[in-house]
């Protein structure tokens, strides 16, 4: 008994049916991927500031220094202090491999936790940018070099923000500001996330920001995110 074949119309209406499934199924992977980039992300910027925490303990309350202005690439004449990141002058460009000099890498010794797994790190990244995706607030120091070491830890309220994921205008190799490891707060969240990123607070806790949310934060003196403790308006 001969088979029958499928008809071109038949065939057709398959792949239209397969077509419309895949449609129907991509948008769900999707938000699976993002759920589980922004969760292992979640779980890095915590061990940041974990590591950070334990830094602090270990070193009579002191929190690791931010780097704040310390990239040899443009400033050739600063102290080569040591950071949460590297330690200074920069190596131009960046290379991941360096921030096994930073005050946190014994802490962690991982270099995966310096990296969102949502950030694309092709291009021509900033100079910090090929070690982290992260920076830390510039208030740890009073937003410069001059207050170094940084501040006591207990200096900080709970609430306040230490680390957040970096803006993606901070991230280019002509920018002094994020290229350090260090930021101010206006120097911007990525939007890798549906439009935001994730901060983590002192007190270890992480929560995922919105960029209109942040930008409410970031004018706000003094605030979460202009923490500076030795100033009335945190700036």
């Amino acid at each position: 008994m001969a088979r029958r074949a499928f008809t071109l119309i038949e065939l057709l209406i398959v792949i239209g049916i397969i077509a419309v499934l895949v449609a129907l199924l991509l948008p769900a992977m999707s938000i699976a991927r993002e759920s589980a980039r922004r969760a292992q992300c979640t779980s890095n910027i915590r061990q940041l500031m974990q590591a950070t925490t334990t830094y602090a303990t270990d070193n009579g309350g002191i929190l690791p220094f931010p780097n704040s202005k310390t990239v040899g690439f443009f400033n050739k004449d600063v102290p080569a202090h040591p950071g949460w990141l590297y330690r200074a002058p920069i190596l131009s460009p960046g290379v991941e491999g360096q921030a096994e000099t930073g005050t946190l890498w014994p802490y962690l010794q991982n270099h995966g936790v310096y990296h969102c797994p949502a950030d694309d790190l092709t291009g021509a990244p900033g100079p910090a940018h090929a070690m982290t995706s992260y920076v830390m607030n510039g208030a740890t120091c009073g937003y410069g070099l001059s207050f170094f070491p940084a501040f006591k830890i207990t200096r900080f309220s709970g609430n306040s923000i230490c680390f957040w994921e970096s803006g993606e205008g901070e991230q280019s190799a002509s920018s002094a500001t994020w290229a350090d490891g260090a930021a101010y707060p206006t120097d911007g969240l990525t939007s890798r996330h549906a439009g935001g990123g994730c901060v983590v607070s002192f007190d270890t806790h992480v929560e995922y920001l919105h960029g209109g949310d942040y930008l409410v934060e970031a004018a706000r003196t003094p605030g979460r995110l202009w923490c500076d403790p030795a100033t009335p308006t945190g700036t």
